[in-house]
């Protein structure tokens, strides 16, 4: 039986949240699925955020989800899809309220492993690449990682000073 696009990409951010949750706070229930997917912008932006109260000032982060996209898998010389994508979280991390860290977490079908695309470089993990992405006349460095080698390190280890000052 064939699993439809929805279904698909809704089973993916809320697998994604409770990873995401248990790795940031070690409670597999704080970040949850927005139930609009994303369309919802009243408090944060993005697919995933706090639905239980968190200690940090702010939620710097906005995290984006992706999944399927059979013909549109990226290489390092066609990486448009991402580029899209990219973009469009970086114009809503803009309009957001301090939502400034971009984690875009793409699985893109047939294919092993989660990519994970952001706009800083993470402490401890090797990069698997750096695109240069255009934007507005000017460059964009996004970092691309395991999405599942970056679960496998500490939360404050991976991102350090970077969110620090953000969450304190």
């Amino acid at each position: 039986m064939k699993t439809n696009s929805k279904s698909l990409g809704g089973a993916f951010e809320r697998k994604v949240a409770s990873q995401l949750s248990y790795w940031m706070f070690d409670d597999p229930h704080v970040l949850k699925r927005e139930p609009t997917s994303g369309g919802s912008k009243s408090v944060y932006c993005g697919d995933i955020f706090p639905m239980k109260q968190i200690t940090w000032k702010t939620f710097p982060l906005l995290v984006e989800c992706k999944c399927g996209y059979t013909n549109l898998t990226p290489t390092l010389l066609n990486y448009s899809i991402v580029e899209t994508w990219y973009l469009k979280a970086l114009k809503e991390s803009k309009q957001s309220n301090g939502q400034d860290i971009i984690l875009l977490i793409q699985n893109f079908k047939n294919k092993r492993g989660i990519l994970l695309s952001t706009n800083i470089e993470l402490d401890q993990i090797v990069y698997k690449c750096v695109l240069c992405i255009k934007n507005n006349g000017g460059y964009e460095y996004v970092f691309c990682y395991d999405y599942n080698e970056m679960l496998k390190y500490r939360f404050v280890d991976v991102f350090g000073g970077k969110i620090q000052e953000m969450i304190s």
